[in-house]
């Protein structure tokens, strides 16, 4: 049974022990920044565990999007300032596990908290920067490009998404 628990204590390097998703500098963070950056209130991470055994996690925080970075079709509705997003900051699968459909329960997760803090604070969009190994798996979702590494999902595409 999959479900989703936030971080709560120093317990995660306990947690993520021998977890491995290919990434050094992703299972470093779970291991060793993401409290720290949950209890500073920097961002939040969410484990997502099937049978109480972790199998990834996603990092959250707010973050912007400049005017000038929006595409086109976007900077004709919109004020000549930043937009609010939220940004995955971080989303990760444990190796063995990688192909089973984890990576869409994480990132559709990520999407529900993104529109749940829309209907209580302003949130434009949704953005990440890419790894070039990463960039199918968002551009599946619809993320369209923006910058270097960086891609940019509409709040109003994903509610609508989550509604269908």
């Amino acid at each position: 049974m999959i479900e989703f628990k936030a971080l709560t204590s120093l317990e995660t390097a306990y947690i993520f022990k021998g977890f491995d998703c290919g990434d050094e500098n992703l299972n470093k963070y779970i291991k060793t920044h993401a409290y720290q950056n949950d209890k500073n209130h920097l961002s939040k991470t969410f484990v997502c565990f099937d049978n109480n055994v972790p199998v990834g996690f996603v990092t959250l925080c707010n973050s912007q999007v400049d005017f000038e970075e929006m595409p086109i079709s976007y900077k004709k509705k919109h004020p000549r300032y930043p937009v609010p997003a939220i940004k995955i900051a971080r989303l990760a699968v444990e190796k063995s596990l990688q192909g089973r459909g984890y990576d869409k329960d994480i990132i559709t997760f990520a999407f529900k908290k993104a529109v749940q803090v829309s209907l209580n604070v302003g949130v434009k969009a949704i953005i990440v920067d890419v790894k070039e190994n990463a960039k199918n798996f968002y551009i599946k979702y619809g993320f369209i490009h923006l910058k270097d590494q960086t891609y940019f999902l509409p709040i109003e595409t994903i509610i609508e998404a989550l509604l269908n």
